[in-house]
Parts: structure tokens; C-alpha cells; sequence
């Protein structure tokens, strides 16, 4: 006997309901989540750059819009600060993403509706 079987599966539905789809909100959590986690690693002298973070609107990018952003990121401005100590310095979003990948995983889970081990 044979049996034929077609389902009907609405998968941009279920992309949207766990917040993959055009909503884009998977994606704005994990961006949210990473600015939040990085102003402990990011350079401070007058918290100028650290508050010049933005997120696009969909989430697929994080700029720091300060004029001195990409010289303190990269570590090439002639007057490079890492004033107050600890993890600030230079690369700040990588060595964040090194240090707290388990909570960024957590983020895109908690939207989601999966689970990290």
C-alpha cells in the first residue's frame, strides 16, 4: 500500500513567529545584546564613543558613529585612550564576542524559543 503525503508547512510563518523573519527581531536582540555587552571592553575617556553605538534597523550591523571610532577600534589614533583600565583597549567587539559568546547565544535563544547547553 501506498501512501502520499504532502504537507503544508507555511514556513515564512514559522520563520516570523520565532523572530527569523522580516521582523528581524532575533537578529536586533543579538545586536542589542552585544552593544550592551561591550561598553565594559570599549575605550572611555568621556563615554563619547561608547554612546555613539548604533544599530541598524534591521540588526545586521553595529557602528560606532564617533569621528574617532575606527582609529580607537583598530588602535592607530595618535592619541589612543584605554583610560580607565581593565578590558578597554582596542578590537573591543571581538574580544567581547571571545569573552560572552554563551550570552549572545542566550539572547538569539530567548527570542527564538531555543535552548543553549
Amino acid at each position: 500500500m501506498k501512501i502520499t503525503v504532502k504537507p503544508r508547512i507555511d514556513a515564512a510563518a514559522i520563520l516570523q513567529k520565532r523572530g527569523l523573519g522580516a521582523s528581524h527581531r532575533a537578529r536586533i536582540a543579538l545586536a542589542e545584546t552585544a552593544v550592551q555587552l561591550a561598553q565594559d571592553y570599549v575605550p572611555r575617556d568621556t563615554g563619547r564613543l561608547a554612546a555613539s553605538a548604533e544599530i541598524a534597523a534591521d540588526g545586521a550591523q553595529i557602528r560606532y558613529t564617533a569621528p574617532y571610532a575606527k582609529a580607537q577600534y583598530y588602535g592607530t589614533a595618535a592619541q589612543y585612550h584605554n583610560n580607565e583600565g581593565g578590558l578597554r583597549g582596542r578590537l573591543w567587539m571581538a574580544r567581547m564576542q571571545a569573552d560572552h559568546k554563551t550570552a549572545l547565544q542566550k539572547a538569539v535563544a530567548s527570542v527564538v524559543g531555543g535552548c543553549v547547553t
